[in-house]
């Protein structure tokens, strides 16, 4: 069963997913709390399969793009949780999110590895 739970809390975990995904690109869990500290519209969210953290993502609208209809979103999912709606369930949360910022578009990174 895939559960997609608020990232707030989990910013290790989620940090470690991401890097784990992005290994070009470490993620720091300090980094992550400094944007939900600092940017008002940052969201996260962590996806378990049975449990078990598979999957992290996040929608904001950067500061500089307050004018623009976009926000901005990522989805990492580990490779042995694709191709199993995972990266659909942390999308849906993603476009609730940018819709609930008044947002009418989305740019999502989606990384495969």
């Amino acid at each position: 069963m895939i559960e997609v739970v608020d990232g707030t809390g989990h910013s290790e975990t989620i940090a470690r997913i991401s890097s784990d995904v992005t290994r070009w690109m470490t993620r720091l869990p300090e980094r992550i709390d400094q944007y939900r500290a600092h940017m008002p519209s940052f969201r996260n969210w962590l996806a378990l399969v049975d449990g078990e953290p598979v999957g992290e993502g996040f929608c904001l609208e950067p500061p500089d793009m307050k004018e623009s209809s976009a926000a901005f979103g990522e989805i990492c999912v580990l490779p042995e949780a694709r191709r199993r709606g995972v990266g659909t369930a942390l999308f849906v949360e993603i476009t609730a999110h940018a819709r609930s910022l008044g947002k009418t578009d989305l740019e999502v990174v989606a990384f495969d590895d």
